[in-house]
């Protein structure tokens, strides 16, 4: 595994900059996929999770069945595309695990994982953060600043 590398991703396309990554995870926007599948290294061992997917708006938009087996093709076409490079790949659904979020913030304590943080805001502007985060643009957090 090598050494995490920073790059601004708001001023630059960071897939022309990194390659040959082990694993990469998606919190923030469904639409990067593609380049940040692309940094990994071909391999057993490489891989892609995302937490951002279409699985739970196909089913609002469409209903359960046809939502649902949309997703299901979505996914898989991903995950095959993926095999072919020997890479595994997969959606998630956050649910919280106290030793997952410890060993998190150890790693943000050694500055192995960084949070991306967009905007910060003053409470009294909530509305304008709410738009903003609503405008799909936000490419990070969302911060609240509250006195």
């Amino acid at each position: 595994m090598r050494s995490s590398t920073t790059a601004d991703y708001r001023a630059e396309d960071f897939s022309r900059h990194l390659d040959h990554y082990d694993f990469a995870i998606c919190l923030a926007d469904q639409s990067e996929e593609a380049k940040m599948t692309s940094v990994l290294r071909p391999g057993p061992g490489a891989g892609y999770a995302t937490l951002v997917h279409p699985l739970m708006s196909l089913v609002d938009t469409k209903g359960l069945l046809r939502g649902g087996s949309e997703a299901a093709r979505t996914f898989l076409r991903n995950r095959r595309a993926q095999k072919r490079h020997h890479r595994s790949y997969a959606w998630s659904l956050f649910c919280h695990d106290r030793a997952a979020l410890e060993l998190l913030a150890g790693l943000a304590e050694k500055g192995t994982v960084q949070a991306v943080i967009d905007r910060t805001y003053p409470l009294s502007a909530m509305a304008e953060a709410h738009e903003y985060s609503e405008s799909g643009r936000a490419k990070g957090k969302i911060v609240m600043e509250i006195d």
